[in-house]
């Protein structure tokens, strides 16, 4: 299935809500370093060694999901694994991050404490952006599964009532005129290009497909009380 088909505008919505968050997460704790009461607050370089590499991997994921939204990747297999592992691994970052925010508020001075709750809060909204990106993309995930199983199986039953119906065509043609013969033939082979061709199936495709079957079976009552006389 082409990725391209796949609406990425939700994700990509949520990563950059996320890395709007972490921009502010960035400036607020930098700006620590600029002020003489907490220049050398105790866990903002840890909390930092773990922030910059989040920040990259949100950066990357906004980019790629980007990408995959304006259907410029080349191998969009590929770029859907890159924006999945740097979720995972902005998240992984992100424990890092939040467990120095806390040594930082603990640390600073009481006239500061406010100030980097502001930025925990911040993180804490980065971070959820980040798990609702992730969710939505597993989400859809399992929905293209369960599509292509489904494709698959119209497949086996097309290819399978088919069969069926060769072996049967001859008598079917002792009980049924040629007009109506050949209408049940080309409704099938309307269902298997489109089933073959992966297109989404409606809920007027499954409804032919039952009709197909209804067809054959009266069909072959018919014959079979045909074959009595």
């Amino acid at each position: 299935m082409k990725h391209q088909d796949h609406d990425w505008s939700g994700i990509y919505n949520h990563l950059r809500e996320s890395l709007y968050e972490q921009q502010i997460v960035c400036s607020m704790s930098t700006q620590l370093y600029y002020m003489p009461e907490t220049e050398d607050l105790e866990g903002n370089p840890e909390m930092h060694e773990h922030l910059v590499p989040a920040s990259y991997h949100r950066v990357t994921a906004v980019g790629s999901a980007k990408r995959l939204m304006k259907d410029e990747a080349k191998e969009p297999s590929s770029i859907v694994q890159s924006l999945r592992s740097c979720i995972e691994n902005a998240q992984s970052e992100d424990q890092g991050v939040m467990r120095w925010l806390h040594v930082m508020r603990d640390e600073a001075p009481s006239s500061f404490s406010s100030f980097i709750q502001r930025i925990i809060t911040r993180q804490e909204k980065a971070e959820k952006s980040l798990k609702e990106a992730q969710q939505q993309m597993e989400n859809e995930r399992e929905e293209r599964e369960e599509k292509s199983q489904t494709l698959e199986e119209m497949a086996v039953w097309c290819d399978d009532i088919d069969w069926h119906w060769q072996q049967m065509k001859p008598i079917f043609a002792k009980v049924a005129d040629q007009k109506n013969l050949e209408g049940w033939e080309q409704k099938l082979r309307n269902l298997k290009g489109k089933v073959h061709a992966a297109s989404p199936l409606e809920t007027m495709d499954f409804q032919t497909a039952q009709g197909l079957y209804d067809q054959w079976e009266s069909l072959y009552h018919e014959t079979q009380e045909y074959r009595s006389f």
